[in-house]
């Protein structure tokens, strides 16, 4: 059986029903549909759906919310590691985000903020409010056009009065007026004459990780249209607007009321057999923060809000939908991979291709993308490592203008990396492992923040594949070649010199979280000695080239000439461990001083990572890793390794590694491939689909792992060994 059958038997088997969830869903080369619905893959199936257009995002909570799970709960939020820690809201957590909307949480720092749940629309009949877990429900469906972002739900109603009303809930992100969320549900009564009451309402009774960030909310609500306004506790304004309209056969009546919290307009009518309805809701979503898109927008969001939700009510249905998808189809054109693809499905590609598109961000320059590609809130929408190795290609590829945003990002918080620098006594820039909107660590666990130093120098490898794909010297002069110096001029004062003249980083954790506080770990110091050499290649071309821009940089930094001939001094002697006998690069100097712990008795359970079963202190002392430093290592630089270390590395880690990182399969398939190893490719490319779309695991119950879906896509032209 070739690798490419047995992947193809796999995704159909992901298509079957899975009894022990109860989950059943469909996949065809454009949709997913989900055909049942129970509480217990809810929430996964919420950061499955997740819409959005890269300004703002929306979980796929539904839009009547579930009576029995309120959404205002306040509750401690402690920070621990993301791998073992139980999240609450464990059956539907609604969530609308706003990438460049932050608040400061008491226990877990800046946060990306839960904004203002808009999407609510409510339906009664005959005084039976609907809701999912109490209504008699059948022929449920729920389907996700990748295409166009357009999410729909069908269901039949039955009241405890006898009625039986068909329901159509429809809506999406405008990818034209990036500020546009579009929503309709259409009511038709097969059965019966009931009173049909629907509602719908702008709320600010939510929590962000259980805690409240609005210190200020004014609402407002008229005949045709509802209003939210929060000052968040970081002091941004966040303005929602609804037009909503009512269609139904006969007039309807309609109220709306506000409360301190909520602004909510209500419409009543009989529905006979045959008849049906249709509302329409129309929100806007602006900010106080919206100028650094656009400098021409008027600082009054609240306005600029009534007037867009207002243009879109006029527009209607069909128009916006019809734009939106133009735009949608456009950036298809160059994101779309099926063509190539043979070790994934269409359907799974274009699923993870459909969230990297979303996630293209809207603030260049200001924002990046969070680990859970802002579907949830386990990361806090904090930026990562993940964006410049497992994200970047994507852009870079598709989407170069969004490549450089996301570098930009780097360059306008790189005061936040100086001060952190200054934090450990070093000069330079030190970026923090857990980056905020300003570039200050937000890390607030030691081993992480003091320990995982190699995001800084994963920067400058992204630096530098831009610039070789696109040529963008401009921006190396006005910003590239800033980062450089600033960010070697920290691993000149990170390095520790034995007696020998020899540089080390001691102290160090690699990619690999479950072993911190190691010596001269070999990913990290590959990729500063990158890091410096980078810096010293492009300050010799632009003192040659922009003589006038180095003065004035140097000028500027302080920067002396000589301080280059410490960098070329560092990348020359600093160590990567390697055995030469063995012709294997060690993960770490000491490395094989660890302990061998009995990882298959001690993981029992293998659907749970193995870091529920060992402590921290355990796993800090042993050979097991959360991923393989070393694995990744070789895919960064293929070239500079001959096919006998490349299996000597992945014979030697794979009994130690655990894979708990959903990151570590990717690298895996990358290496398998160029060892020829079928079994194992097709191992790894079902670990990676797992990580999300496999139900029964509940992976995107918290969000997206959009560094996973960029290294799906990657898989697209990969070629498959027999």
């Amino acid at each position: 059986m070739t690798v490419q059958t047995a992947l193809r038997e796999y995704f159909e088997d992901l298509e079957s029903p899975n009894e022990q969830s109860g989950t059943t869903h469909l996949l065809d080369d454009w949709h997913v549909t989900q055909t049942h619905w129970d509480l217990g893959t809810n929430r996964a199936w919420e950061g499955l759906l997740t819409q959005g257009n890269g300004y703002l995002h929306l979980r796929a909570s539904f839009e009547e919310g579930l009576l029995d799970h309120p959404q205002n709960v306040e509750y401690e939020r402690k920070m621990e590691s993301v791998t073992v820690e139980v999240a609450a809201h464990q059956t539907t957590r609604q969530g609308v985000y706003i990438p460049a909307i932050t608040g400061e949480h008491p226990a877990v720092r800046e946060t990306v903020l839960n904004l203002p749940w808009f999407a609510d629309i409510r339906i009664s009949a005959d005084g039976e409010q609907f809701d999912m877990a109490h209504s008699d429900v059948s022929e449920f469906s729920r389907t996700l056009d990748w295409r166009t972002g357009m999410l729909t739900r069908r269901v039949r109603w039955t009241t405890r009065s006898g009625a039986v009303i068909d329901l159509v809930w429809e809506r999406f992100a405008s990818q034209d007026n990036r500020h546009l969320f579009a929503q309709r549900l259409h009511t038709e009564v097969r059965r019966g004459h009931p009173r049909i009451c629907w509602q719908s309402a702008i709320s600010a009774d939510v929590v962000t990780n259980g805690h409240r960030h609005f210190p200020a909310i004014s609402t407002g609500a008229s005949n045709d249209a509802i209003e939210c306004t929060v000052i968040t506790d970081k002091g941004d304004e966040v303005s929602m607007v609804s037009r909503v309209v009512c269609q139904t056969p006969q007039e309807a009546s309609s109220t709306h009321f506000v409360t301190d919290t909520e602004a909510e307009i209500a419409w009543e009518a009989v529905l006979t057999e045959g008849q049906s309805g249709t509302l329409h809701k129309y929100t806007a979503l602006t900010t106080s923060r919206d100028g650094t898109i656009d400098p021409s927008l008027s600082e009054d969001s609240l306005k600029r809000a009534y007037d867009a939700a207002r243009d879109a009510a006029d527009a209607g249905w069909d128009r916006l939908l019809a734009a939106s998808a133009k735009r949608s189809s456009a950036a298809w054109e160059v994101g779309d991979r099926a063509d190539q693809t043979s070790l994934v499905d269409v359907p799974h590609l274009r699923w993870a291709t459909y969230h990297l598109l979303r996630c293209t961000p809207a603030f260049q320059g200001i924002t990046q993308v969070c680990p859970k590609g802002f579907a949830g809130e386990a990361y806090y929408g904090r930026y990562f490592w993940d964006t410049e190795i497992f994200l970047f290609p994507f852009y870079l590829l598709t989407n170069p203008l969004a490549a450089r945003g996301l570098l930009e990002y780097r360059y306008n918080t790189l005061d936040g990396a100086r001060r952190n620098a200054r934090e450990y006594n070093c000069r330079g820039a030190k970026y923090p492992w857990q980056s905020g909107t300003d570039g200050d660590e937000q890390c607030p666990l030691w081993e992480y923040a003091d320990l995982e130093l190699h995001v800084t120098a994963d920067i400058a490898y992204a630096l530098a594949q831009y610039v070789n794909k696109t040529n963008d010297i401009d921006f190396m002069w006005d910003r590239g070649v800033e980062i450089l110096l600033e960010t070697s001029r920290y691993w000149s004062d990170r390095v520790d010199w034995d007696s020998q003249g020899v540089p080390h980083l001691i102290n160090v954790m690699g990619p690999d979280e479950y072993s911190p506080m190691t010596r001269d770990n070999a990913y990290t110091n590959r990729l500063v000695r990158f890091n410096l050499d980078q810096a010293i290649r492009w300050a010799g071309r632009m003192e040659r080239e922009a003589p006038e821009t180095w003065s004035e940089l140097t000028e500027r930094l302080g920067f002396r000439r000589e301080e280059l001939e410490g960098f070329a001094k560092i990348s020359d002697r600093l160590p990567v461990p390697y055995d030469p006998e063995r012709k294997l690069i060690l993960q770490s100097a000491d490395f094989e001083d660890y302990a061998v712990i009995d990882i298959d008795g001690i993981w029992q359970d293998r659907t749970k990572p193995f870091g529920f079963y060992a402590t921290h202190e355990t796993l800090y002392r042993s050979r097991c890793l959360k991923q393989a430093d070393v694995v990744i290592l070789l895919t960064l630089f293929p070239e500079e390794f001959d096919d006998e270390q490349v299996e000597s590395a992945y014979e030697y880690y794979k009994p130690y590694t655990v894979h708990d990182s959903s990151l570590s399969p990717a690298a895996h398939v990358q290496v398998a491939q160029r060892l020829g190893k079928a079994e194992d490719i097709k191992e790894f490319v079902e670990k990676m689909i797992a990580v999300d779309f496999d139900l029964s695991r509940g992976g995107a119950a918290d969000g997206m792992h959009i560094a996973n879906c960029a290294c799906i896509w990657q898989l697209a032209d990969a070629e498959t060994p027999s």
